[in-house]
């Protein structure tokens, strides 16, 4: 099985991908099950910015923080209430 690779010939991990443009997406689904894509020109902290593009976290770091914040609960449904939320929020900062 052959991997897949940026202009560069670095490996992709699973949901990354290269754009014609040379930027990078990252493709994920959020708790709705809807897919969301987060992109970044960058692929990690030591790649340079290109000339004239806005600095911005590289494309890796903002994937850890994605699973992150799936793994913490942190990314909620768009179909819960303010009740849910506000349950939740309480639950995360240990308060009754």
């Amino acid at each position: 099985m052959t991997q897949r690779r940026d202009k560069k010939k670095r490996v992709l991990n699973d949901g990354e991908s290269q754009r014609p443009d040379g930027s990078y997406q990252y493709r994920y689904l959020d708790a709705d099950g809807i897919r969301k894509c987060v992109y970044a020109w960058r692929l990690t902290e030591t790649d340079p910015t290109p000339r004239g593009k806005k600095i911005n976290p590289a494309l890796r770091t903002l994937e850890q923080q994605i699973k992150r914040n799936i793994q913490d609960g942190i990314i909620h449904s768009s179909k819960d209430t303010f009740d849910e939320l506000y349950q939740n929020h309480m639950k995360l900062k240990n308060l009754r």
